[in-house]
């Protein structure tokens, strides 16, 4: 039987691998199937996200690692709110601009590395939101050769009641328009207590749903026809969140990364 002292240290582990909230970071990398979808209305931004979100102020760190190829992200994101005034900060929608900026650092083993830098803008209202994101790749082989690229994003979401209809595409500029990426969706939002979402890409479809408690939130996400799962666990106290999340993505590459973050509580920002 686990005595109380093995207990304690059991459940402080979780704690700190498992922390965040509804608040949260989506992961720098593209290898990464982000729990809450990428179609989200609220986060900080990360490589797959949406620039049509609705403003949340607030700062962030997170990790992920790809382990059985060796490739693995760290970022940092930051967003303000341009005019918004924040009655309730998770659920208001009577706001009108957010600025976000993202960076991280990729690497591949010993043979690849990449800075990506993004920034993005959307305006908000009742019914809608919309957003465009430019973002620039610098990218080097160690001692071979260095390249940049230029990356482009923009999203729409249509928002009644409890529901949202969104979509986003993106791209690179020296790739062929039929290479761009795109998604649809459409998500759920019950008082901020349950929410759920349906994300289309074109290939493969992603399904995931939360339950939030107090000060805890259970996230997951699946993905179909080609194999993916994502699973999050998080908790949040006093604005200051952390996430811890796994992942399976094509049946045979596992991934796990954690974030933590800071919301902004005030009731006008700029």
């Amino acid at each position: 039987m686990m005595n109380f002292v093995a207990f304690r240290q059991f459940v402080g582990v979780l704690l700190f691998l498992w922390i965040s909230r509804v608040y949260s970071m989506d992961y720098p990398a593209e290898f990464v199937q982000n729990p809450g979808g990428n179609l989200a209305l609220f986060g900080l931004p990360g490589y797959s996200s949406t620039p049509a979100r609705q403003g949340m102020p607030g700062f962030g760190l997170s990790y992920v690692r790809l382990g059985e190829v060796g490739m693995q992200a760290a970022g940092v994101a930051a967003e303000i709110c341009l005019g918004c005034k924040l009655v309730n900060l998770e659920t208001s929608r009577s706001m009108a601009g957010r600025v976000a900026f993202s960076s991280s650092f990729l690497e591949l083993d010993s043979i690849y590395r990449r800075v990506y830098t993004e920034l993005d803008f959307s305006v908000s209202g009742t019914w809608f939101a919309v957003g465009a994101g430019y973002g620039f790749s610098a990218e080097w082989a160690p001692g071979l050769d260095h390249w940049g690229r230029h990356r482009y994003k923009s999203g729409v979401a249509l928002l009644w009641k409890v529901l949202s209809l969104s979509a986003m595409l993106s791209g690179w500029t020296d790739a062929p328009w039929s290479e761009r990426d795109y998604y649809l969706g459409s998500g759920v939002d019950v008082n901020g207590r349950f929410a759920g979402f349906v994300e289309w890409d074109g290939t493969s479809f992603d399904v995931g749903c939360s339950v939030r408690f107090e000060f805890l939130e259970v996230r997951s996400s699946y993905r179909f026809p080609e194999f993916g799962m994502a699973l999050s666990l998080s908790f949040g106290l006093g604005g200051m969140f952390a996430e811890g999340a796994y992942g399976v993505k094509s049946s045979n590459w596992d991934w796990f990364g954690f974030s933590f973050s800071k919301q902004i509580r005030k009731k006008t920002i700029l």
